[in-house]
């Protein structure tokens, strides 16, 4: 199964989200390999809507490879840090 959607699990954020995809030359989106897959309560755009995921290198490689088979060009970057506990 591919990705279709970027979402938001704050309600409050996705209109304000929506409106500066809507308002945005260029889409870029960041978002750390725990939030790669993971189900939100609200929708804020196709990944069409996006131009560049950059995200850490924790993400497994196949949901990568069906993420730009969809067309989103890909950025995996190796955190310097590591977070407390892990």
């Amino acid at each position: 199964m591919t990705a279709t959607f970027f979402g938001n699990v704050d309600l409050a954020q996705m209109d304000f989200k929506r409106w500066m995809i809507d308002a945005a030359q260029e889409v870029i989106v960041v978002a750390d390999s725990y939030k790669i897959g993971q189900v939100a309560s609200a929708f804020v755009a196709d990944i069409s809507g996006a131009d560049l995921l950059i995200t850490d290198d924790g993400v497994d490689e196949t949901v990568l490879g069906n993420l730009r088979e969809d067309g989103l060009a890909v950025e995996v970057v190796s955190p310097s840090f590591k977070p407390v506990g892990g």
